[in-house]
């Protein structure tokens, strides 16, 4: 969930090669890195932080488009489930101070429950989307490049 597939572009400045990275089904997503490795660890970052800006912006996350042979990056786990409590605050037109009461919680709790910049434990996660009537399903599947 919430993978994207990358565009790697190799560029040159001054003789120094590097790596333009965008995402064609995210707006405005750039970055760059010295090479391959380093763009991609920038791109999960980057995307860590568009993530973060549409939740800023009142906005849900896009649907991704097959990777289709390209690199992909994937948003963390414990971005992913606040992104889900995020969405489904939107569409059931629950406030913060709402989920906080479903929780028995207080407003700072909940407020740091959305904030990418706190880790959030895992149990208060899943609390947070029992109170929103849902619950996570998780899935594993095996990397490509594993062995």
């Amino acid at each position: 969930m919430f993978e994207y597939p990358v565009e790697l572009e190799e560029m040159e400045e001054d003789g120094e090669p590097w790596i333009m990275v965008t995402a064609p089904d995210l707006p405005g997503f750039r970055t760059c890195g010295d090479d391959r490795p380093s763009a991609l660890d920038h791109a999960r970052g980057c995307l860590v932080a568009w993530a973060w800006g549409r939740m800023e912006e009142e906005r849900d996350m896009p649907p991704a488009s097959p990777a289709q042979g390209r690199p992909s990056v994937r948003l963390p786990i414990g971005a992913t489930l606040k992104v889900l409590i995020h969405q489904a605050m939107r569409s059931d037109r629950v406030s913060q101070a709402e989920l906080a009461r479903r929780m028995n919680q207080n407003l700072a709790e909940v407020a740091h429950i959305l904030d990418f910049g706190h880790a959030t434990p895992p149990d208060q996660l899943e609390a947070a989307l029992e109170a929103l009537g849902r619950t996570p399903v998780i899935e594993i599947a095996r990397l490509e490049t594993a062995a």
